[in-house]
């Protein structure tokens, strides 16, 4: 919601949203949101797969993906990386 302006799942009542979510994959964000780096729409949909393991197993390992995805920004971009500063 926070990256699209929208719940991924969307219906009339809350069984149509449950089946939905149960049934379907999450829409990628870069389809509603065309300025979303690939990265990231990687990151979210490995967040939202359906099965427990293609996700994160524990949120240390989503801090340390989401700490390497912000140096490889400030590489490309030309700016020193600190790691304290990440």
């Amino acid at each position: 919601f926070l990256l699209t302006g929208r719940v991924p799942f969307s219906g009339d009542t809350a069984i149509a949203k449950m089946f939905k979510h149960m049934e379907e994959d999450a829409p990628l964000v870069s389809s509603i949101r065309r300025d979303c780096p690939a990265d990231v729409t990687q990151l979210v949909r490995r967040m939202m797969a359906k099965k427990p393991e293609q996700r994160f197993n524990i949120p240390a390992e989503l801090v340390q993906t989401i700490t390497q995805l912000q140096r490889n920004r400030l590489r490309a971009a030309g700016s020193p990386t600190n790691e304290e500063d990440v």
